[in-house]
């Protein structure tokens, strides 16, 4: 195979647009230098990355966009190794992505790395549990807080920090709230019939805020306890990309236990 890392790096750039034409005006090469760029990629990896069945402005195939984020996961994950290389096992960094509902937890954690570890910088991303997921598998994060399992795989670095309930407020007005994932959910299915009203939002705080002010039928998490049979619960997992630091996941992980404690 031909070496091609400069020539994946340009289509990491390239896919950000349309199509061929307009990748060459935004990325500071010709369209005949992309093209060649392009035509290397294909003969070294044997694939397609345009598709071609239309002669004018070929888009990309997802053969492309499955390249580029095999591509950017790998250099991500180079950085992060070299980072740790030349701090001899210590990151500066984290990028954590987590549920609305795990939010109190997390702002408890966050203090605890800042005090014990020599972090100096975390970012935290919110989303649904289909973002959060998806975002989690393509490497964007280093650490994911979780309420059900992410690609239906085991991880290297996985810890239960305990387990949280969905709490059903229902003050029989007959609005119902709920959120996008639980829209496609059994939980929709019972319950519409008898409402006729729905509010969906993607925002845990936004649904809770109307669901104890104005009132309504929907589920609001419960804190997160450290044993199962206290509540009927889900699993609430920390999880690391495999290729994290080991010393730095044990570090992590008793700091989140210690959270954990103090939070309970």
């Amino acid at each position: 195979m031909e070496d091609v890392f400069y020539e994946l790096s340009v289509l990491t750039k390239a896919v950000a647009y349309k199509n061929l034409t307009l990748a060459s005006q935004n990325i500071g090469l010709s369209q005949p230098q992309l093209s060649r760029i392009v035509a290397k990629i294909e003969r070294s990896l044997n694939i397609s990355l345009l598709d071609r069945s239309t002669k004018r402005k070929s888009g990309w195939t997802a053969e492309a966009f499955q390249v580029v984020n095999l591509y950017s996961k790998t250099i991500r994950n180079l950085k992060r190794e070299i980072d740790l290389f030349k701090t001899g096992g210590h990151v500066k960094s984290l990028k954590i992505a987590c549920l609305e509902g795990h939010m109190d937890f997390v702002i408890n954690w966050i203090e605890i790395i800042y005090s014990d570890l020599k972090i100096e910088q975390i970012e935290v991303s919110i989303y649904e549990i289909d973002l959060l997921e998806k975002y989690f598998l393509k490497g964007h994060y280093d650490l994911a807080i979780t309420g059900r399992d992410i690609g239906k795989k085991k991880y290297q670095y996985e810890s239960v920090l305990g387990y949280q309930a969905l709490k059903i407020h229902d003050d029989k007005s007959g609005q119902l709230v709920m959120s996008p994932f639980e829209l496609q959910s059994k939980f929709f299915e019972i319950n519409a019939k008898m409402n006729k009203r729905v509010l969906i939002s993607n925002s845990l705080e936004l649904r809770k805020r109307w669901l104890l002010s104005r009132g309504g039928k929907g589920t609001i998490p419960s804190s997160i306890r450290t044993k199962k049979s206290s509540i009927e619960g889900i699993p609430v997992t920390l999880l690391a990309q495999d290729t994290f630091h080991p010393e730095l996941w044990k570090e992590l992980s008793a700091s989140a236990r210690k959270a954990q404690k103090l939070f309970v």
